[in-house]
């Protein structure tokens, strides 16, 4: 409701004032209580109470092409017990205006209540978020942490498979090595299973010399003994040509 207009009365008691339903009241400018209401200006200014005057004898009121006027002292006095009445309203009304406001600032309370419910839920939420990202965090730092540690195992790993390889090179060198040693053990055996082989062979040439020297020796004892044997054939037919002579003399 808005008020559009408003005037006091020429004795300055009372202040009419006029709103934008057609609605004219008339207050006490002591009091501030209502005394009297139009009862038809609604039904004249239906689109709102646009102007409103008190002369010395009427009260005026106009609206969008309407205007009415009463008399002010027949409104005064046909309104008086009815404002005795609108007092005890007007009491009761501030009492229900109070209560009204009371009720408004409880509803003020409660939403005040409610929106610092709200606050405080909202602060709730709020924390639980950051809870929730703090442990998100906390997860992340975990799992960074398990990163690095994996990593760390990864890099030792890698620097234990590196010494393993080195070791495995090293070995198979080492065997290359011992492999290398035996073939040089084979070839001197082999040169010692040669060198005794020429030994054998030229002990071999050495008893085959003794032999032919035996045979040499042998043959000539042989031909010795033969020669010996026929000198003694000759002396032997020597002596027979003796006896043969000797016994041709006789």
């Amino acid at each position: 409701m808005s008020v559009f207009s408003q005037s006091f009365s020429p004795c300055g008691r009372f202040l009419a004032a006029g709103n934008n339903y057609g609605e004219i009241g008339v207050f006490s400018s002591e009091s501030g209580r209502h005394r009297a209401e139009s009862e038809t200006s609604s039904d004249l200014h239906r689109s709102g109470l646009l102007l409103l005057c008190l002369p010395d004898c009427h009260l005026l009121s106009a609206g969008n092409g309407e205007i009415s006027a009463w008399s002010w002292s027949e409104l005064i006095k046909k309104n008086h017990r009815d404002g005795l009445i609108s007092d005890q309203n007007h009491r009761d009304g501030l009492i229900s205006d109070q209560n009204h406001r009371d009720g408004l600032i409880s509803d003020q309370n409660q939403d005040q209540n409610h929106r610092d419910g709200l606050i405080s839920d909202q602060n709730q939420d709020q924390n639980h978020r950051d809870e929730l990202i703090s442990d998100q965090n906390h997860r992340d730092g975990l799992i960074s942490d398990q990163n690095h540690r994996d990593g760390l195992i990864s890099d030792q790993n890698h620097r234990d498979g590196l010494i393993s390889d080195q070791n495995h090179r090293d070995g198979l060198i080492s065997d290359q090595n011992h492999r290398d040693g035996l073939i040089s053990d084979q070839n001197q055996d082999q040169n010692h299973r040669d060198g005794l082989i020429s030994d054998q062979n030229q002990d071999q040439n050495h008893r085959d010399g003794l032999i032919s020297d035996q045979n040499q020796d042998q043959n000539q004892d042989q031909n010795h003994r033969d020669g010996l044997i026929s000198d003694q054939n000759q002396d032997q037919n020597h002596r027979d040509g003796l006896i043969s002579d000797q016994n041709h003399r006789d």
